[in-house]
């Protein structure tokens, strides 16, 4: 438990009372300094206004001012002072009025040394867990400002703290279908007890599935942050059969580091899977020290699947092999993952929702070897689906040939440019768009480019011409004698008749 100096004033109208008290007692080793003495309640009622004192020691029968009205000044103007009265056998009427005032402290002539040791190690226990109370009361406050991002009381001291963020290394794997709360509630107090063994003062709580951050105040003397935090996650490791990884802040004492340190701290923790030690400060993050080829990711994934037998797992470490000892953040992993995903298999619509599990909460997932896995299931799914496809290995190919000649038809178009993207020949190509579509590659295209020169002609007062050459006609009578082939009329009588019945 965290100790505090206690400030002491012995107050006897007989002065070598007062030193013989002073000296008796050892007074350094109760954790307790004798600030004065005085020799009526006048004298300590100024000393107690001039100096900060926790408890009077202090005669009942003085001149001047008796120990009972000093008692009663100073319950009524400091009442965090505690009062011990010493009184004579025959003052049992001083002892009663005592009493009433709400002294409970009461000590008889003449003082047994042990009795008095006694009672102010009660009256320092008592005020320590006050003290402590008002700390952590103080720590619960600042964690929740501090996570909700409100300003923090102008008066609040901020002599000495410190923030441990901590997580579950394979959260996902680790937990499984154990207790989740049990496992929660048993790791948030062992962070608690393993600090408080150390003289740590501490207050947690969960900002997210797997994510718990603690507010500490060390012991002033304490140096060996380090060493403390290695062994609390050892000993919840021994006791748990879990790793966790801690990230710490240096000891701040200013307001205007709080949110600074705070941000630096949740970046801290999200490099922990790029660590080979379970705790380090913020100051340990590694800068990134790689860059990710996005169209290369792409043409990875791209032609894994073209392949008649994907070897699965094959693809995902050769794609994760990109990420791994770069440092990249989980969350730019996902990203990367995601992109390329959405650009190889925008072909199958009807599994968009699949992508990386969409929203995937990095707190649970929280490690390269978590994003394996859930990549994995989503190729292991996108290939049986492609099973359970009608010549699905075609449709995926023609599918990305589709998408190319839709994002391209404005310009000159050839089909071995398509063929070349799919990694095909042309002749299969053409074969693989006359089996898909119906239509040989330069007729789909003309659809392609029709229709969108239709909406244009609707919905645009761009003239025929500037419509011919921005679907990709380059020949303005080509493109109306391939108009009026494809829905006998020209591209002017079109837009009369369209427009027309847009007006009634």
């Amino acid at each position: 438990m965290k100790s505090i100096n206690l400030k002491l004033l012995i107050v006897d109208d007989e002065p070598i009372i007062c030193q013989g008290l002073k000296m008796t007692v050892p007074w350094h080793e109760l954790g307790v300094e004798v600030v004065g003495e005085a020799y009526d309640g006048e004298n300590a009622l100024r000393i107690v206004r001039e100096t900060h004192v926790d408890i009077i020691l202090t005669d009942v029968n003085m001149p001047v001012m008796d120990g009972l009205k000093l008692t009663e000044k100073v319950l009524g103007d400091f009442p965090h002072i505690k009062m011990i009265i010493i009184s004579g056998y025959d003052e049992f009427e001083y002892a009663q009025r005592a009493l009433r005032l709400g002294v409970k402290d009461y000590l008889l002539k003449p003082v047994d040394i042990e009795e008095l040791i006694t009672l102010v190690n009660a009256i320092q226990k008592d005020m320590v867990e006050k003290n402590n109370k008002e700390i952590v009361l103080g720590m619960e406050q600042l964690l929740s400002s501090l996570v909700m991002k409100q300003d923090i009381d102008a008066d609040f001291d901020f002599n000495g703290y410190q923030f441990l963020c901590s997580e579950i290394k394979d959260y996902a794997s680790t937990i499984n279908n154990k207790d989740k709360l049990l496992i929660k509630e048993t790791w948030k107090k062992n962070i608690r007890d393993q600090l408080q063994k150390k003289g740590f003062l501490s207050v947690s709580a969960f900002i997210d599935e797997n994510r718990l951050l603690t507010c500490t105040r060390p012991p002033v003397e304490f140096e060996q942050l380090t060493k403390c935090f290695k062994e609390t996650a050892d000993n919840i490791r021994n006791e748990l059969g879990i790793n966790i990884s801690i990230c710490y802040s240096p000891i701040i004492k200013d307001s205007k580091q709080l949110f600074t340190t705070y941000d630096h701290l949740i970046k801290g923790i999200k490099f922990a899977h790029c660590l080979d030690k379970s705790v380090f400060r913020v100051s340990d993050i590694p800068n990134q020290t790689t860059e990710i080829d996005q169209s290369k990711l792409e043409r990875r994934l791209g032609q894994f699947l073209s392949e008649k037998e994907p070897q699965v797992q094959s693809c995902v470490e050769d794609i994760f092999s990109c990420f791994v000892g770069g440092n990249w953040l989980l969350e730019d992993v996902v990203t990367h993952l995601k992109e390329a995903e959405t650009s190889v298999l925008t072909y199958f619509p009807e599994l968009q929702s699949r992508i990386m599990s969409k929203d995937i909460n990095l707190t649970v997932y929280n490690s390269y070897n978590e994003l394996r896995k859930l990549f994995k299931e989503d190729i292991e799914f996108y290939l049986k689906h492609q099973q359970t496809t009608d010549q699905s290995s075609q449709h995926w190919v023609i599918m990305k040939a589709i998408k190319y000649m839709k994002d391209h038809y404005a310009s000159d178009l050839k089909a071995s440019e398509v063929a070349d993207v799919i990694n095909v020949s042309p002749n299969y190509f053409s074969h693989l768009i006359k089996q898909e579509t119906g239509k040989h590659f330069n007729d789909y295209l003309h659809e392609i480019r029709l229709k969108q020169a239709m909406i244009l002609l609707k919905e645009t007062p761009y003239r025929v011409f500037e419509i011919a050459e921005m679907v990709g006609y380059k020949d303005y009578k080509y493109f109306v004698h391939i108009f009026k082939k494809s829905t006998s009329t020209t591209p002017t009588k079109y837009r009369n008749v369209v427009t027309s019945l847009d007006v009634k």
